[in-house]
């Protein structure tokens, strides 16, 4: 009998100790499952991001890659663009954060975001010749100016923060600087002549007047459509199958005239930072049909910082990598 006490006993005290040792591991796992959310969960972001409206208006960032990406989501179109101008850091953002850097993890709420993208406007999707796509571009290049930041391509653990930035000392106009999504990359050269545009959208009068030679390389989903070290809009262009006649040229089996869909920000649209080839106001005028409005409803309702939460929204095995890809290469 007094061994079977005895027994007893040893039984207790050892399901006693079990059970003490399953709490202490069940608060184990759950400190280790929650220091997993916050160091890379779906919905976060993977890498920190640096908000930064200078560099945001002069070279690709971490941040303008997610946003350039929203915008195509959205739009459900093959390629999104996203003016650099519309990304702040001023607008509260450095109270949270006071280097600007948002730390890798983070599950960015609808707040946290509009106080680094605050505009509203909503999206439009257009279909647009790859020659417009050029000409937009080379009005969003327009401002690039070689200053400090120039060859600085900041980097952390994960690699390069942004690519080169060739900065204007003056933020007038720069914001015009387009973010690009992940299905192009362009080569541009900021010491090249410049598009210039007459008129304005407001009077219905904006105009190319001379074309911009700045950009001189452009792949979209894979297939180089343009390369030509000059910029020479007129040439440089790759075969395909289709022809048109643009602004007087003829363009035979030129990728010039191959369409793609695109998703930019409506303000871009209405004529924001008198980016021609965006504007209808001078389809109108020059009445080429290059641009195909396909739905100026689009996100219509939601502000940019709605698009980019519903688009984070996606990342739902992993957290958001928007690391430098080399979309926008400058030297």
């Amino acid at each position: 009998m007094k061994f079977f006490y005895i027994l007893i006993h040893v039984l207790f005290f050892f399901t006693a100790c079990i059970q003490k040792q399953n709490e202490f591991d069940d608060k184990t796992v759950l400190l280790s499952t929650l220091a997993t959310q916050t160091s890379g969960a779906p919905k976060s972001f993977g890498l920190d991001l640096l908000v930064n409206s200078r560099l945001s208006r002069g070279c690709e960032t971490r941040l303008g890659n997610l946003l350039a990406d929203s915008n195509a989501y959205k739009a459900n179109a093959t390629l999104g663009f996203y003016n650099g101008g519309n990304i702040r850091d001023e607008q509260g953002i450095k109270a949270i954060y006071p280097t600007g850097i948002i730390p890798k993890g983070t599950i960015p709420t609808l707040d946290l975001i509009r106080k680094f993208i605050p505009f509203t406007g909503g999206l439009v999707r257009v279909n647009m010749r790859a020659y417009r796509i050029k000409q937009a571009l080379e009005s969003a290049s327009g401002r690039l100016n070689a200053q400090a930041e120039r060859n600085t391509d900041d980097q952390d653990s994960d690699g390069p923060t942004h690519g080169n930035c060739w900065l204007n000392p003056q933020s007038t106009g720069s914001g015009r600087f387009f973010q690009v999504s992940s299905k192009m990359q362009i080569e541009i050269n900021p010491q090249a002549s410049v598009i210039v545009v007459s008129g304005s959208a407001a009077s219905n009068t904006l105009l190319i007047t001379t074309e911009g030679k700045r950009v001189t390389r452009i792949i979209i989903d894979g297939v180089l459509l343009y390369n030509n070290s000059t910029g020479d809009i007129n040439s440089g262009w790759s075969s395909s199958s289709t022809s048109c006649i643009i602004k007087g040229i003829t363009f035979t089996s030129s990728a010039a005239c191959n369409f793609y869909s695109l998703g930019v920000q409506k303000f871009q649209y209405d004529g924001g930072d008198s980016n021609p080839s965006l504007n209808p106001n001078m389809l109108e005028v020059n009445n080429d049909g290059s641009v195909v409005l396909l739905d100026s409803g689009i996100a219509s309702s939601l502000d940019d910082a709605s698009i980019f939460y519903e688009y984070m929204q996606t990342f739902t095995t992993g957290p958001a990598m928007p690391k430098i890809s080399n979309r926008i290469i400058m030297p």
